[in-house]
């Protein structure tokens, strides 16, 4: 949210899945995408133990609509 650079190696999750999503408040898919793994989310964390990390790529417009979890 502060435009900061962010390396990815930087993530870890000891050696389980992770998904890397990019999306913005304006771009449809991008939500019902988000809908979606939101939903699936809490049944493939039990199974696999998968972490979702979502990269917002709004700007100063409209970054005030993102929320952080």
């Amino acid at each position: 949210m502060a435009g900061a650079n962010l390396n990815t190696s930087a993530f870890d999750n000891d050696g389980k899945p992770m998904i890397i999503d990019f999306w913005a408040t304006w771009c449809k898919p991008c939500i019902e995408e988000l809908n979606v793994l939101h939903e699936l989310y809490p049944d493939w964390q039990k199974e696999t133990g998968v972490k979702l990390i979502a990269i917002s790529l709004d700007d100063a417009r409209t970054m005030q609509r993102v929320v952080l979890l």
